[in-house]
């Protein structure tokens, strides 16, 4: 029904959605016994998103890369957990192949976590800038 709001297109409309991964990644690329992961997903953006506010779109979308990777390698993990990091072929132990793919994706989150910027950062002193502090300790000692 165009026009009466909040019913103004087909279920499922997308057209005027803000972050349409996100849409994707709930309704079609998640299966329903792996919905767990989309809290994690979403608390680990609203992290980074806390980390970096007022993000350029270019840091949003490294934000969701990162997003993706985390989330990807959430599901890997609970499969590792369910199956094992190792199979047995021909009497021999040998690692199963998801592993490899594990680190493919905790790599690819962390560079995008480093194109965000990782860096160190000063450390507050009472709530004051090491500048500050240091202006303050001379004074205290003349």
């Amino acid at each position: 029904m165009a026009g009466v709001r909040g019913k103004s297109g087909p279920v499922g409309n997308t057209n005027a959605c803000k972050f349409g991964w996100r849409v994707l990644w709930r309704r079609a690329m998640i299966r329903e016994q792996d919905r767990w992961v989309q809290r994690p997903v979403e608390q680990y953006i609203a992290g980074l998103v806390g980390d970096k506010p007022g993000a350029s779109a270019a840091e949003q979308n490294t934000i969701e890369i990162a997003a993706i990777a985390k989330g990807c390698g959430l599901l890997i993990l609970h499969e590792l957990k369910r199956h094992g990091l190792t199979t047995k072929i021909d009497g021999q132990l040998e690692l199963t192949p998801v592993g490899d793919e594990l680190r493919k994706f905790l790599e690819l989150e962390l560079k995008a976590l480093k194109v965000l910027g990782l860096e160190r950062r000063s450390k507050l002193i009472g709530g004051n800038t090491l500048a500050e502090a240091l202006s303050q300790h001379e004074e205290s000692a003349s």
